[in-house]
């Protein structure tokens, strides 16, 4: 049976919204009396007679209604991106118009860009959360606080053109947030989730993921905030991007790029490989080729592009070892004596050791010019006895350097030797 009185419905207004408005004409405390005449038990998940159920009973069309439950007609969207049981609201929009809108639902529009303030979604007077059971359109039924009378904080003008963004996509569904000046446009579904989950990891220490948790626990300043830093990390893209894998990955002792990276590498490689999301994985390549520390890349890293999976920077131990043909244990000499220069890290039980390409390249092209005792007898035309004598007496000088063969007592430049045999035949 149709109730008495039954306002139509808005254009842009959210259902939860109009059905408390409906109950508010009609004399009920809150739309859980609306739903229980139209024998719904369900809260959100509304099903489609479900809906022909509202329609009778508040004589609005099944289409208008179940196009202003966005949860469920917003194709790609979770249900949790939407504050559905903590509604917000801005005081100056109550003003001139006495419904709830519908994008005041998403929990990443936090402040409204036709008047540049931030949402309200706690009483000032009561300090209780606004819920549909305790408050009105326009007043909270706890202390009759008028909404409309309240003075909202204003909002800085990079989250208001964000914000209108959104909103804009809400309402033309096939347009694309191309927000970013290095990145591709991407959907509201999308852009959701690459805020939530850079804003999340930037904001905690120890992050509680992108979904549920961010959406139903933080207050809307909160969540305001969360976003504020994820639009300074994709702002100035990579950059700051760069910055946040630094901040993540100064904070764990592992090594190995999963370990040390955490749930922000589990996470991206779970939700963020869809085309779309390539630029966010050059960006990950590139701070594993040019600024990773804690271990290295190789071919068994599929998750990452091939032509970065080795580091521009440093090699392991292992690397250093094939490429120099010595033992681990001549390498470690190396070090020590600085012939090789490395960056050397405690990770639990172990010490991780990445030695620089430049040094290897160094030593490799200073190898070129090392000859033995041998060879410098050879090219003075002298004996071993004669050789000692001269090395004895200063007239040949080894080089300081230890040599890698312990068998060999002295290791000489060949510039030096070749330089003294000219001097022998002159004179």
């Amino acid at each position: 049976m149709p109730l008495l009185i039954t306002p139509s419905i808005r254009q842009h207004e959210s259902l939860f919204g109009y059905l408390t408005r409906v109950a508010e004409h009609n004399g009920y405390e809150d739309f859980t009396w609306i739903l229980g005449l139209a024998n719904i038990r369900a809260r959100s998940n509304f099903t489609e007679s479900d809906f022909a159920k509202l329609a009778i009973v508040t004589t609005t069309p099944t289409i208008k209604l179940f196009d202003s439950a966005h949860w469920l007609s917003k194709q790609g969207m979770k249900r949790y991106y939407f504050s559905l049981y903590s509604p917000k609201l801005c005081p100056e929009c109550l003003k001139h118009n006495s419904y709830r809108h519908v994008s005041w639902d998403y929990s990443l529009i936090t402040c409204c860009p036709d008047h540049g303030c931030l949402l309200v979604d706690t009483c000032p007077n009561c300090k209780t959360s606004i819920s549909w059971k305790n408050c009105g359109i326009t007043h909270c039924k706890t202390c009759e606080q008028s909404f409309t009378a309240l003075n909202p904080k204003p909002c800085k003008p990079r989250m208001i053109a964000f914000t209108r963004q959104l909103i804009s996509h809400i309402h033309i569904p096939t347009k694309q947030i191309s927000y970013l000046a290095k990145t591709p446009p991407l959907s509201l579904s999308d852009i959701m989730k690459l805020v939530l989950f850079l804003g999340s990891h930037a904001c905690f220490k120890k992050t509680h993921g992108t979904g549920y948790w961010l959406c139903s626990k933080l207050t809307n300043a909160e969540m305001h905030q969360l976003i504020s830093v994820a639009l300074n990390v994709l702002t100035c893209w990579p950059e700051n991007f760069l910055a946040l894998l630094n901040q993540i990955e100064n904070t764990r002792q592992d090594t190995g790029l999963e370990k040390r990276l955490g749930s922000f590498y589990e996470t991206w490689h779970k939700q963020f490989r869809k085309p779309q999301f390539e630029f966010l994985k050059e960006a990950l390549a590139s701070y594993a080729q040019n600024n990773w520390q804690a271990g290295f890349l190789s071919n068994k890293n599929k998750r990452l592009s091939e032509n970065r999976l080795h580091s521009s920077k440093y090699m392991t131990l292992a690397e250093t070892k094939k490429t120099l043909k010595l033992s681990y244990r001549k390498i470690l000499e190396l070090i020590d004596h600085g012939q090789l220069t490395a960056i050397c890290s405690d990770a639990k039980s172990r010490t991780l050791r990445l030695i620089t390409k430049v040094s290897i390249q160094g030593y490799l092209e200073g190898q070129k010019d090392i000859i033995t005792a041998k060879e410098m007898r050879s090219i003075l035309g002298i004996g071993e006895r004669r050789a000692n004598k001269l090395i004895k007496g200063g007239k040949i000088v080894p080089l300081p350097n230890r040599p890698l063969n312990r068998s060999r007592r002295y290791v000489f430049c060949r510039k030096a030797i070749s330089r003294l045999a000219r001097e022998i035949q002159l004179s």
